[in-house]
């Protein structure tokens, strides 16, 4: 035994020799010759104390591999572990500060190995050996001499390291070790030592293992005071560092024992704000500070509101914003940003998690009176509230109340008034923000922000500081960006009161004398978006603007400037947009514009891209000036596609437009203007749209997709039926794929429109079609369930609400995108069929009953414009649904009912609208619906009607309708007092056609009820005829109500026999009534009425154009689309530009001359066409 021992020992130190070889042959011979467990246990016995370090180390080195695998422990017997277990334990007592560190590592290795063995070893946890070493260095981490307490810290530290499984049976006994540890690190002024740091480590290694063991996981939060303790000291430490344990500890708590933090919460926030207020300390240490806020925010907001914390939190990160004014000028500005970048972060994470209207106003009254303190307040404070209400506004998850965004236009306002030019510009710059982010509620506060604008223009020319350096104007390139922007989201109407002062302002900083290239591209990027929103409205601002632009075209310059370059593209961008503005005084200029295009194209061809614009606003005014240069244009427009198709996806995830969209665009002009030049380049046009599809950019997709539909329309004259299905396969997918991807709704609608052009055409079959149907109905589904921001709020009222699509482009759009809905849905029914389109129809209805329509079923009285959108577009779905559309009447009868009396005059039109169809579609269920308008519909015929006259006449063609379809439901009385009083009509005269089929009804069978107002009856009849002629084919539906009148009325004096005489005298009752088989036609049966619903197209076809007009007009007719309030003469003017109205009566509703076009040409309700001669 003493020679195999000798050996080892030789062995051991031969591995300590400084030849290589040497040790290699050491190391070989120990494993092939004392791999038997007597050697194992030889090994162990070296590592007692008395043997020296070196050798201790290399036979703990050999122990470390050898007993680390778990076969071979348990291939030892178990009286061979329970020694080796000892003698390994008594080398873990015999470590003392003065042992080498390597030799501590591997000794406390080496007993974790051992723990974590016994642990798999034994089922149940019993572990008495890992109890015993547990214990011993829970007695030395606790023992009054230092040295020990930091031995047993490093000690557990290492196991920690090595084995963090072994505690997980060991929970209570760590927590407490912790617990006391730091409890007499405290004491003895050592909390901020190393040992309290590995202390700490334990806790962090130990608790994501075994923190569901913990028999009591709330005692160790009485450590909580201590470890903040601990954080305070490490603040005040040349080593900051040391306070990443700390965090380190504390989010380990948060995440595994959230309770802890949660008891001490007050405790934990009292310590921390400090330290992130407190601008002298190492900003690592407060970023890490700030960190753990936003965790706590994340994990206990409503319990911080609770205990009125939130106010000071908001504070503290507040200071960070005042802190950035202060050190505008220091030279470590990124280790600054760092900070301020950790708070905007937690602030951002606040405000999506918090209510935007408690927060908003809780925000609003910390920082309002610092803003409007300016002799108390610094202009630090005062400028970082800017920018600290800057960020408020783009993390507001929600809308804002009216009046908080009034109060935020305020603040805003008096920074801009600020004596304080730093505190201007961070108004600049919220402001900014706020019309970014605030959108759409920011533009109610139109004429507040024009104002700051006008501030700003005109403070920048007062100064004469309009000719910047571009270091410079970059710095207010904020604010006109921001302009742009706010520019775009306005409504014409909305823009149009501002757009003097605008120009006023902004031509003079595009003068090229007076202004660097940066503020003239600047001033034209405004200007361009005013000529594009505005419209005709721009015209007298066409010269000056066309004459600057003009000057800036004939700068020559070396084309080496970006910035120059940059400019000339915005001049012809100018000139194009003005082509929009005034075709009568673009027209002159056009030859012109043509010879400077090809110039360009020939002498710089690297600007030709950027004509693209101008050349497509060209070939609509000379078109014959292409015939030449065609083939050289659209040559180059295809190499551009090419070229920035190839460039692939890096190019694609830029936001930044480029020029394939205006490229497209032009294709789309010419495929519009100059279809016999485009008609040879048709495939490789649809080819490059078909590629420029999978390039995620929307907008280049949009005009792909435009120019693809214009192509599409110029082969569908030379096509077949073949060639018309292959290419719906190909184009169906993506438009689907961009529609379900795209973020902005007016791209949204524009595509949409593309495929309602594919839908119509009948070379587009039906087979091809049925692939899609499904795809097309769920993403029909899919924006019918679109909810705007403002629409989340509670507070938004009606008269809000009405305001914002007057305003805003945002919600314009929206409305646009689910009103296109209406018309694909029905081309989308009638192509999949009945069955198929009743399937999907039923998901559509959900979103209905569940989002849209709550308040009508809960009784309200109102509907909101986007329900009645809604009801609108499921009601136009009523015929392609037929029968299977009776589980529907319900829901979409409630709300037109509570729309056909509402206040938006929109609203009000969609109900009658939807009513109509309603009407005309139910069949057997009409009488049910009679039953349930006829009361709301006689309401607005009553004198003191909130209708005006031209509704009213519409109201009343309704009555008429009504009894037309089904009298024998119909509370005659009640309709005949209403169309009587009404009549005759004030405005809209095309109802009277649906009011002579009524009357004949009225007369036919209820002759009683009407023959009291015989006399008014008469009178109407005559002053019509007296307005028409006599030839008027028209007049003879008139003339056989005279006959019905007459015939009826002489029934009535027949009856009554005091009257006999008179009609023995009566000579012209012979000639007018010759025979009773003319009086069988002019009363013909009621079975005719089953005629009525087979004109549906016809009169759906005027009730389109008339949505079309009314709902869902070009910016040709602003006034339309944004008010839903017009008075009457308003109304008869929308109707004369829309056609429906006419003095020769041409669109009657319910006429029944199939020479003429009125809608209901075909159809004979009392009558026909061998009458005519009567």
């Amino acid at each position: 035994m003493s020679c195999k021992r000798n050996m080892i020992i030789v062995l051991l130190a031969n591995t300590l020799s400084s030849h290589i070889e040497i040790q290699r042959k050491a190391f070989e011979e120990l494993e092939r010759e004392f791999h038997d467990d007597e050697s194992t246990m030889t090994l162990c016995e070296l590592l007692d104390s008395r043997h020296p370090s070196e050798l201790r180390l290399c036979a703990a080195q050999i122990l470390s591999k050898r007993l680390s695998p778990f076969d071979r422990w348990t291939g030892l017997s178990s009286d061979m572990q329970g020694n080796v277990q000892k003698v390994i334990f008594n080398a873990l007592q015999s470590l003392n500060a003065h042992v080498e560190v390597v030799l501590q590592q591997i000794i406390v290795h080496i007993v974790s190995v051992l723990m974590d063995h016994e642990q798999t070893n034994i089922s149940g946890g019993n572990c008495r050996w890992t109890d015993a070493v547990f214990q011993y260095v829970e007695a030395i981490c606790l023992s009054s001499e230092p040295a020990y307490r930091k031995l047993g810290a490093n000690v557990l530290g290492l196991m920690a390291d090595v084995a963090p499984g072994v505690f997980v049976h060991q929970m209570d006994r760590t927590q407490r070790i912790l617990v006391s540890g730091l409890r007499l690190a405290d004491e003895r002024g050592l909390l901020g030592t190393p040992i309290s740091d590995c202390l700490c480590k334990v806790w962090i290694r130990s608790l994501p293992t075994g923190h569901k063991h913990l028999t009591n996981g709330t005692a160790v939060s009485a450590s909580v005071p201590l470890i903040m303790k601990k954080l305070r000291l490490a603040t005040c430490q040349d080593q900051p560092d040391r306070g990443n344990c700390v965090f380190n500890l504390l989010h380990n708590l948060v995440e595994f024992t959230p309770e802890v933090v949660r008891m001490q919460l007050s405790v934990v926030l009292e310590d921390l704000i400090p330290i992130i207020e407190d601008i002298s300390l190492n900003r690592a240490l407060r970023v890490q500070s700030i960190e753990f806020l936003g965790c706590l925010i994340h994990s206990w907001r409503r319990d911080i509101v609770r205990m009125h914390w939130m106010n000071k939190i908001l504070n503290a990160l507040h200071s960070l914003f005042v802190e950035r004014i202060l050190d505008l000028d220091s030279q470590d500005s990124d280790a600054d940003a760092d900070v301020l970048a950790a708070g905007i972060c937690v602030l951002l994470k606040l405000l999506q998690q918090s209510s935007t209207s408690k927060m908003a106003l809780r925000v609003l009254n910390l920082i309002e009176p610092i803003v409007y303190d300016e002799e108390q307040q610094s202009e630090a404070k005062r400028g970082g509230t800017q920018y600290f209400l800057a960020v408020m506004a783009e993390g507001f998850a929600h809308q804002l109340s009216q009046k908080c965004m009034d109060r935020c236009m305020s603040i805003v306002q008096s920074g801009q008034l600020d004596s304080n030019p730093v505190v201007r510009r961070a108004s600049q710059y919220a402001l900014a923000k706020m019309v970014e982010c605030l959108q759409p509620e920011i533009t109610l506060q139109a004429a507040t922000v024009f104002s700051i604008f006008y501030s700003f223009l005109d403070t920048d020319k007062l100064s004469e500081n309009l000719l910047l350096s571009k270091r410079e104007s970059i710095k207010n390139s904020h604010m006109f960006y921001a302009l742009e922007t706010f520019i775009e989201s306005l409504r014409p109407k909305a823009l149009q009161p501002h757009l003097t002062d605008l120009m006023s302002r902004l031509i003079p900083y595009i003068q090229p004398q007076q202004n660097s290239l940066c503020m003239q591209h600047f001033a034209l990027r405004n200007i361009t978006s005013l000529a594009r929103k505005s419209s005709t409205a721009f015209e007298p601002y066409f010269a000056p603007v066309w004459d600057v632009a003009r000057a800036l075209g004939d700068v020559k310059g070396d084309g080496r400037d970006e910035l120059e370059i940059v400019v000339r593209m915005q001049f012809l961008q100018v000139i194009a947009t003005l082509g929009r503005v005034s075709q009568e005084k673009f027209t002159p200029l056009c030859p012109r514009l043509v010879d400077l295009t090809q110039e360009l194209m020939h002498n710089k061809p690297d600007m030709i891209e950027f004509t693209y614009p101008l050349m497509s606003e060209l070939a609509a005014v000379v078109p014959e000036k292409f015939k030449e240069p065609f083939p050289g244009i659209i040559s180059n427009l295809f190499e551009t596609i090419d070229r920035l198709n190839a460039e692939g996806s890096a190019f694609a995830a830029s936001e930044d437009t480029d020029e394939r969209e205006e490229a497209f665009r032009c294709i789309k002009s010419f495929a519009v203007n100059l279809p016999d030049l485009l008609f040879p380049y048709r495939s490789k046009a649809l080819s490059r749209a078909l590629k420029s599809f999978g390039q995620r950019k929307e907008l280049v997709q949009r005009a792909a997709c435009e120019a693809l539909s214009k192509i599409i329309q110029l082969e569908w004259s030379s096509w077949d039926m073949w060639r018309a299905m292959k290419l719906c396969h190909k184009v169906f997918p993506h438009l689907i794929e961009f529609m379900e991807t795209a973020s902005d709704a007016e791209n949204v609608t524009a595509v949409l429109a593309c495929v309602q052009l594919l839908l119509e055409d009948s070379k587009t079959h039906c087979r091809v079609l049925k692939n899609y149907a499904n795809e097309l109905l769920l993403l029909m589904q899919k924006i019918l369930q679109r909810r705007l921001r403002c629409q989340v709020v509670k507070e938004n009222t009606t008269q809000r609400a009405l305001s914002m699509e007057r305003y805003s482009e945002i919600v314009y759009q929206e409305r646009q995108l689910t009103e296109m809905v209406g018309n694909v849905l029905p081309d989308l029914g009638n192509r999949v069929g009945q069955k198929e389109f009743s399937k999907h129809f039923r998901r559509l209805v959900i979103h209905c009953e569940r989002s849209c329509m709550p308040q009508v079923e809960d009784g309200n009285t109102s509907i909101s414009s986007h329900q009645s959108i809604v009801v609108y577009v499921l009601s136009r779905c009523i015929a392609q649904l037929g029968n299977k559309g009776r589980p529907y009447y319900n829901i979409l009868c409630d709300g037109i009912l509570k729309g056909l009396l509402d206040e938006k005059r929109k609203v009000r039109q969609r109900s009658l609208l939807s009513l109509k169809r309603m009407i005309l579609h139910a069949k057997d269920e009409v009488k049910h619906i009679i039953k349930a308008v006829s009361g709301t519909v006689i309401t607005g015929l009553h004198q003191d009607t909130i209708l005006p006259v031209a509704e009213q006449d519409r109201f009343c063609g309704l009555v008429c309708l009504m009894v037309i379809t089904d009298h024998q439901h119909c509370p005659i009385e009640q309709f005949v007092d209403a169309i009587i009083r009404h009549i005759p009509f004030g405005v809209v005269q095309t109802e009277y056609t649906t009011v002579t089929r009524c009357l004949m009804v009225l007369f036919a069978h209820y002759y009683d009820h009407i023959r009291p107002h015989l006399s008014k009856v008469l009178r109407l009849i005559t002053s019509i005829m007296d307005k028409q002629e006599i030839t008027d084919k028209r007049s003879h539906k008139w003339k056989k109500l005279l006959l019905l009148i007459r015939k009826k009325q002489c029934d009535f004096l027949k009856d009554n026999s005091k009257q006999r005489q008179l009609l023995r005298d009566d000579k012209a009752e012979p000639e007018l009534l010759s025979d009773d088989t003319e009086m069988s036609e002019i009363l013909s049966d009621d079975t005719a009425m089953s005629e009525l619903y087979n004109e549906e197209p016809v009169l759906l076809a005027r009730e389109d154009a008339m949505e079309q007009s009314e709902l869902i007009s070009d910016d040709n007719n602003q006034s339309e689309l944004l008010s839903d309030d017009k008075e009457p003469s308003e109304l008869l003017s929308d109707e004369e530009q829309s056609g429906l109205v006419s003095n020769e009566d041409k669109s009657g509703l319910l006429s029944d001359d199939k020479e003429l076009p009125e809608p209901l040409a075909k159809s004979e309700l009392f009558t026909n066409d061998k009458d005519q001669h009567a």
